[in-house]
């Protein structure tokens, strides 16, 4: 199978392989989900916390913001 044709078969192919996790870690956040998923060990686990953190401090800011 050629490149080209697994990345049209692949919708997640054109995204860098982190951003998964990082994406996951923000729909973590609003989902109510705490507990990260992956080993400590694993960078995985550090873009699934850049996540998770990002969401909560936007949130933290919007919740300022009302006030």
């Amino acid at each position: 199978m050629q490149k080209s044709q697994h990345y049209k078969k692949n919708k997640r192919s054109n995204i860098a392989p982190l951003k998964i996790q990082f994406e996951e870690g923000q729909r973590a956040f609003y989902n109510g989900k705490l507990r990260n998923p992956y080993p400590s060990y694993h960078m995985r686990f550090k873009e699934w916390e850049r996540g998770f953190n990002l969401a909560y401090f936007k949130n933290k800011a919007k919740l300022k913001r009302k006030r």
